[in-house]
């Protein structure tokens, strides 16, 4: 099955960097993805699509190697270690976030694992990556992927997939930066942001889980329209609400500051028609808004419609790929132990900050999750990383108009309570402004 795929991959900078920050305890590194349908899932064939998904993205089914310059090997005895597991579920929803909380380790692999969940009408499955080999768009590249294999099984039960052999490099996206890009790179210097509030911690380590809220249909319509009014987009909406609901539970003083970290696919900075194997493509990225004392919904979302606009002036995307690729090189040339030392300092500057994160992960292409028509989708979210130390990262996605939110925590390092309060206080914000009581 083997034959012509790739023994060991490079390990790429973005992939170093995730690992770096899981090793750090920084956060829990874990993707996942779950489709609810509305039948019962063919488990031998499933068992068959999730193994060949090793063989289509060889980087899947691989070992990430951190000895040394990382590099990814290829496992030998991946027909024992992926198969589907096939669990009851009493409450599919509740047991796919558990599923994923369980997180995977980089260093042992395979880079994804795979479930089937029972439920009284239908199915669940779940699909769960390390960040350290996909980011969350290689993550939904993954599910589109698996279901063509699922269907395309049904009609050719002997299918054997092409391995994809493209580099997962950030090098393509840095071959259209213009010179000016290419400056910004070279003197960029990594300041973290001044800090006066932040997401407070318990001091422990080691209960992971997920807390859950979503935008029903039948509000994502109007909110969409209220941020084109008022010239804001899905994301603006979410990080004015998460500002204001942070502000509600933690009560910082009029002014002082703390960043929202979050994460931006560089997928929409390929080059026309490129497409990439799965890969880690993110860019980090921060905002900060002061609080305001008695300010509407409208007035938060007009400084953060303000901020995003001048990151997206910067044209960040080529810049933060050509800033990998020196990255890479500088690396490869000084040494791993070069990226070590330095990470290190960062950790001890973020050191017990528990900065908030957002990652909104975006539209999950209803069309390109098509398992056939004997197996109907009903719904399908992401999953984002875990938090660590009183960190508390929010992951969005949506299908069909309905819009997960999911928090993603430790709960004896950050408060359950507060995590909760923060979640249910950022759908309220977007409820109220959906409703028009934001103004």
């Amino acid at each position: 099955m083997d034959s012509g795929i790739p023994q060991t991959l490079r390990a790429e900078f973005m992939d170093w960097i995730v690992d770096l920050t899981v090793d750090s305890g920084m956060m829990g590194a874990q993707l996942g993805v779950a489709v609810r349908f509305g039948a019962r899932i063919d488990a031998e064939r499933m068992s068959r699509a999730v193994r060949l998904l090793l063989d289509a993205e060889p980087v899947l089914g691989c070992r990430f190697a951190a000895d040394r310059l990382p590099r990814w090997e290829r496992l030998r005895d991946l027909d024992e270690r992926m198969t589907l597991e096939v669990l009851p579920g009493t409450d599919p929803e509740q047991d796919a976030a558990a599923y994923v909380a369980r997180g995977l380790d980089p260093v042992e692999g395979p880079q994804v694992r795979a479930a089937v969940l029972s439920g009284a009408d239908g199915d669940t499955l779940v699909l769960k990556s390390t960040h350290v080999a996909v980011d969350g768009g290689g993550l939904k590249q993954m599910l589109y992927l698996l279901s063509d294999l699922y269907r395309t099984l049904a009609t050719d039960p002997g299918f054997t997939p092409e391995p994809d052999r493209r580099p997962r490099s950030l090098a393509t996206i840095a071959k259209t930066a213009g010179l000016a890009d290419r400056l910004r790179a070279i003197r960029f210097r990594r300041n973290f942001p001044r800090t006066d509030w932040s997401v407070p911690g318990l001091g422990g380590e080691g209960e992971p889980l997920y807390l859950a809220d979503a935008i029903q249909p039948e509000d994502f319509g109007t909110l969409a329209a209220f941020g084109k009014a008022h010239g804001a987009t899905i994301h603006d909406l979410l990080l004015a609400a998460y500002f204001r609901a942070l502000f509600a539970e933690l009560k910082p003083l009029p002014g002082s500051h703390t960043p929202v970290n979050m994460s931006a696919d560089l997928r929409p900075w390929l080059p026309k028609d490129a497409v990439m194997p799965l890969a880690n493509l993110p860019a980090t990225w921060a905002v900060t808004v002061t609080p305001v004392e008695g300010e509407d919904f409208t007035g938060t979302l007009a400084r953060v419609v303000e901020r995003t606009r001048a990151w997206k002036a910067e044209d960040v995307g080529r810049t933060r790929a050509v800033e990998a690729v020196l990255g890479d090189r500088l690396v490869r040339m000084f040494g791993w132990g070069t990226l070590h030392r330095h990470w290190k300092w960062i950790s001890r500057a973020l050191e017990g900050t528990g900065y908030p994160s957002l990652t909104n992960i975006g539209e999950i292409d209803e069309s390109r999750v098509d398992f056939g028509e004997g197996l109907p989708v009903e719904d399908a979210y992401l999953f984002g990383p875990i938090g660590y130390p009183g960190g508390l990262i929010v992951t969005v996605s949506t299908f069909r108009r309905l819009l997960r939110l999911s928090a993603g925590i430790d709960a004896r390092s950050t408060d359950v309570a507060l995590a909760r309060r923060v979640l249910d206080g950022t759908v309220a914000e977007l409820r109220a402004a959906a409703r028009g009581e934001g103004a």
